[in-house]
């Protein structure tokens, strides 16, 4: 699980069924500070995130199916996070 920042949504106009009625959204990693770095993935939204939300995600395929009900996926959307994690605890 990583932590991420949504960064955009990705429209589809013809999506394999499983993820009929399903958002999918653009995620990067975050650092501590909160910056986005790094390459942007597409996950599936199992959380209800919007554009600009701190969220926890996953890259492993079978974690994913587990988050969305078994749509066949590389990376879902978890959680949504209220606040970064204070790493200095």
């Amino acid at each position: 699980m990583f932590v991420g920042r949504v960064t955009g949504n990705l429209v589809a106009t013809v999506k394999i069924p499983e993820h009929e009625g399903r958002k999918l959204m653009l995620v990067r990693r975050t650092d501590r500070s909160g910056e986005v770095y790094g390459p942007v993935y597409v996950a599936l939204d199992g959380a209800c995130a919007g554009i600009g939300d701190y969220v926890l995600f996953t890259l492993e395929g079978g974690a994913a199916r587990m988050l969305t009900d078994g749509a066949i996926s590389n990376s879902a959307i978890a959680g949504a996070l209220d606040r970064l994690p204070d790493y200095t605890e």
